[in-house]
């Protein structure tokens, strides 16, 4: 399945994601993991602040909550920290 871009989203900094609801997996599961690989692999600088929620679904055309869900356990593997009212942002260790 393509990428979904909408208007907006053109300084979205994302590493190449695809989510594709017929792969029999859980949207939100593929987009931890694509995440989570482009962390370990160094795409993002650490302490660097991750697009929006929001953001990321509007860009890959899936629901908030789908974002959210692959966010909360990016936290929990400890990938990344959430700062209330800031965002979140690439965990230093």
């Amino acid at each position: 399945m393509a990428v979904k871009h909408k208007a907006g989203d053109a300084g979205l900094s994302l590493p190449a994601i695809i989510v594709d609801p017929q792969a029999g997996i859980p949207q939100f599961r593929q987009l931890y993991e694509g995440l989570a690989r482009a962390i370990r692999e160094g795409q993002f600088a650490p302490g660097s602040r991750l697009p929006s929620t929001r953001a990321i679904a509007e860009h890959l055309g899936v629901a908030r909550n789908t974002a959210h869900l692959a966010f909360e356990q990016l936290i929990a593997e400890g990938y990344v920290e959430g700062r209330h009212g800031s965002g979140t942002f690439i965990s230093s260790e």
